[in-house]
């Protein structure tokens, strides 16, 4: 059998170890593993009879100090396991002995603990860590013959591809089979000589703020000691300013494994000019105690003029013979309450007679429900990257988090039955070698029509009544007459749009692309209540969006950074050029600061022509 097979032999069963059985931790020691439990647990292999050497890495640099005391690693098919090995490695590809720290024989069924399914490993003395780049741990052994159980040997979880080798006769060389095959080895590395109140921020590479507002940077506070974190105090430097704060974590602490972490708003302060700064941040205090261990986390931030707001494209898939789809349904409703204009999707039908297009963004077979989020991950309309609760919320929010290079300003308007849509693209960033597209949509809320019906196979079950959105589902006939769909699909551009649609070559930074579209109002737009244009860019190189904006038919949509009047009056005005210097008077692309008799200050890109 080639190797191209082997993904066909691995072999999955239930792990009936927990985690607080296995890996709880005690003062001074500390457990270390990819394995978050937010996955899966199962067992991997190749399906054959041969050698396994498999290990993770470990960072050399940050556990400087630390110890190492013991493995606990989950296996199946003790009885068919001779020659095990624990090692430690500084170089995980040499070609003999490459166990060059350390190396010790095992008596396998002697260190198996059968009722939790483990290998649990204590080292006869300590292995100080030193400062490496990289260090590997881990196991070798081989198998003396095949059953169901050691045709798949290795406890993995399954969905978080981190850095698990794994080398045998039959894979060759090591292999990544997280990046590989997205397993994850469910090892833990036992730490020693931890401290007690320790932790780490990790934070974005990049930070992008607006030039004369406060920053928030959503960063990880990173558990490094035994006692968790409940709350933290932080230091930091943004260019000249100095800034410091705390953050609670009590209602939502950190757990004490190694880089267990939480996200922790940080506030950063306002600075008055564009550009880019040096940003540092270290975490002082650990549950009102001092940090035991001392870590500084740079990276840069980015200051603009303004920031644009992402805004998550939502693709949905449903159909009226689909008995799943209402779970659409109730999610769209759902997202469209809580987020309103923030919240932009498309619903196209893909087996009905609302089905007014066969080349769909999203391409293949498909199986209705589904949805896309920025043409980048597919998922449930409802349930997201899960399977039994409302989870697209966590998803779109994780995209709306994502930094975008330019946002939209749209407009639109109606004459007689002929819509025209004007788009103006405002980039902050510079895209070297662009290549861009605009796509734009009619969707319709609230159609509905008395031949329509849609099928209902929550009708009458009980078991999805406490699920958000689906009682009214629950308690609906099987069969629904004249249902009501919102962000329902009636006009696209399609996927190949025209060329004055497209934007090609080098975009300059605090630039704009302007383009526009019209089409006549297609008759199905009557059974709408309203009627609304929703424009993407799109990036041709990876396909994906890169920001969303939508707007009522007719009317035009705000944009950060260009709000549109209110009722106060302008008491005073004043120009700014993009570096954030005070100019004299309107000329070229400026920003224009309005200040209004109620206080407010307000914002706008303009440009004099």
């Amino acid at each position: 059998m080639n190797k191209k097979n082997l993904l066909t032999l691995t072999i999955c069963a239930t792990i009936i170890w927990t985690a607080n059985q296995a890996y709880g931790d005690t003062d001074g020691i500390l457990s270390f593993s990819y394995d978050t439990k937010a996955h899966e647990s199962e067992f991997w292999g190749t399906g054959r009879r041969e050698r396994y050497d498999a290990g993770i890495v470990l960072d050399g640099h940050a556990l400087d100090g630390y110890e190492i005391r013991g493995l606990k690693v989950p296996v199946s098919a003790i009885d068919k396991m001779t020659d095990l090995t624990v090692w430690i490695t500084s170089d995980l590809y040499a070609t003999d002995d490459f166990a060059d720290i350390y190396s010790v024989g095992v008596d396998a069924k002697e260190v198996y603990d059968e009722k939790l399914g483990l290998i649990e490993y204590t080292m006869t003395e300590p292995y100080a860590i030193k400062d490496l780049s990289h260090l590997y741990v881990g196991i070798s052994f081989s198998l003396t013959g095949l059953n169901a159980a050691s045709k798949a040997p290795l406890g993995v979880t399954s969905g978080a591809p981190c850095q698990t080798f794994v080398r045998t006769n039959s894979l060759g060389k090591w292999s990544d089979i997280g990046a590989r095959y997205g397993k994850t080895s469910g090892m833990h590395v036992i730490l020693g000589n931890v401290p007690g109140n320790a932790a780490a921020f990790g934070i974005p590479e990049i930070v992008r703020g607006e030039a004369g507002k406060a920053t928030t940077v959503y960063a990880k506070a990173l558990n490094r000691g035994f006692s968790g974190i409940r709350s933290i105090g932080y230091s930091g430097k943004l260019g000249d300013i100095a800034f410091e704060g705390k953050a609670d974590l009590a209602e939502n602490p950190v757990g004490n494994g190694y880089d267990y972490s939480a996200v922790v708003p940080v506030t950063l302060p306002a600075v008055s000019r564009t550009g880019s700064y040096p940003l540092s941040l270290e975490i002082t205090q650990v549950n009102g105690s001092p940090n035991e261990i001392k870590t500084s986390s740079d990276t840069e931030a980015r200051i603009y003029s303004f920031l644009p707001k992402k805004r998550p494209f939502m693709e949905e898939y449903t159909g009226m013979s689909c008995g799943w789809c209402p779970r659409g349904l109730a999610s769209l409703e759902i997202m469209n309450t809580r987020h309103g204009e923030d919240f932009i999707a498309v619903s196209f039908h893909a087996d009905d007679l609302l089905m007014f297009y066969t080349d769909l963004p999203i391409g293949g077979q498909l199986a209705l429900p589904t949805s896309q989020i920025d043409r980048d991950v597919t998922i449930d309309p409802y349930y997201g990257l899960g399977k039994d609760s409302f989870g697209l919320e966590t998803v779109w929010a994780e995209y709306a988090g994502k930094f975008a290079p330019a946002d939209i300003r749209l407009s639109s308007s109606l004459e007689g039955s002929t819509a025209s849509v004007e788009a103006e693209v405002y980039f902050v960033e510079p895209i070297p070698e662009a290549d861009l597209k605009m796509e734009v949509f009619l969707t319709g809320n609230g159609a509905t029509d008395s031949r329509w019906s849609q099928k209902n196979y929550f009708s009458g079950e009980e078991s999805y009544r406490e699920l958000e959105g689906l009682e009214t589902y629950v308690d609906a006939p099987g069969k629904i007459s004249a249902p009501v769909y919102d962000d329902l699909v009636m006009w696209w551009t399609g996927l190949d749009v025209t060329d004055d649609m497209r934007l090609k070559g080098n975009v300059d930074e605090e630039s704009s692309w302007k383009t526009e579209c019209s089409f006549a109002l297609p008759s199905v737009s009557e059974k709408a209540e309203v009627l609304q244009v929703v424009a993407v860019l799109i990036d041709n190189a990876t396909g994906r969006a890169i920001n969303a904006a939508m707007v009522e038919l007719g009317k035009t949509n705000g944009m950060e950074g260009v709000s549109d009047t209110d009722c106060a009056e302008t008491v005073r005005t004043e120009y700014y050029d993009l570096s954030g210097r005070r100019m004299n008077g309107l000329f070229g692309i400026c920003i224009r600061k309005s200040i209004l008799s109620d206080g407010t200050i307000k914002t706008e890109k303009v440009i004099n022509q």
